[in-house]
């Protein structure tokens, strides 16, 4: 049974850059984060997730808004490409951690 067109969109040239620019500054700015967190004798990870705040609404969106449009994706199409990322992503993670469990520690 074929779905409604509406439904249905397909990825656009634009969604695709936009896409790549997204994961682009996500993960730059992440490791930028990083580093600077681990000079300071904190965790990587803290860094990271100040990253997070500082590239959402409450900082970037309110500060510049026309930079917040790229990072953040604005339709449904390029929703769901940086969710489908996500996924991955977080698939990936558990399995390293997977592999990284010591099951005879546990």
């Amino acid at each position: 049974m074929p779905f409604p067109s509406e439904i249905i969109q397909a990825a656009i040239h634009s969604d695709i850059l936009k896409l790549l620019i997204q994961i682009s500054v996500l993960l730059m700015t992440a490791r930028l984060f990083g580093e600077l967190s681990q000079k300071l004798g904190q965790p990587a990870v803290l860094g990271e997730i100040i990253a997070g705040i500082v590239l959402g609404p409450s900082l970037l969106g309110n500060i510049f808004p026309f930079i917040y449009g790229w990072v953040i994706p604005v339709t449904e199409v390029q929703i769901n490409l940086l969710e489908v990322i996500t996924l991955i992503g977080a698939l990936f993670l558990l399995l390293i951690t997977g592999f990284e469990t010591d099951l005879v520690l546990i």
